[in-house]
């Protein structure tokens, strides 16, 4: 799981993205850690991206995040969705935009 916090640690601030594959969707501490993601988000208003779950290969979506929208990684666009959803929920917070990097 990647939490993904803000320059200061705030907890309120961070972003969860559990990464799910056929290996993760198995394993009983990272079952946990989805727990966590998921009590997590029982604090966060239901209109701010908080949990976002990276499908890293074709895999089954554990039932606890079915309702949730996913990134697929594996797939062609899946990384700009990411960083897409990211920046968004940033703008959403009013939270500064990091600059993106020339290639």
């Amino acid at each position: 799981m990647c939490v993904v916090k803000n320059d200061y640690g705030q907890r309120k601030n961070d972003r969860m993205l559990p990464c799910l594959s056929s290996y993760s969707t198995k394993i009983g501490y990272l079952q946990r850690e989805f727990k966590l993601a998921l009590d997590t988000l029982k604090e966060i208003p239901d209109d701010l991206i908080h949990t976002i779950p990276v499908r890293l290969e074709s895999c089954t979506v554990p039932a606890q995040f079915e309702d949730l929208q996913w990134v697929n990684l594996f797939e062609t666009n899946g990384f700009d969705r990411l960083l897409q959803t990211i920046h968004y929920g940033l703008v959403q917070r009013g939270e500064p935009v990091p600059i993106p990097l020339e290639s």
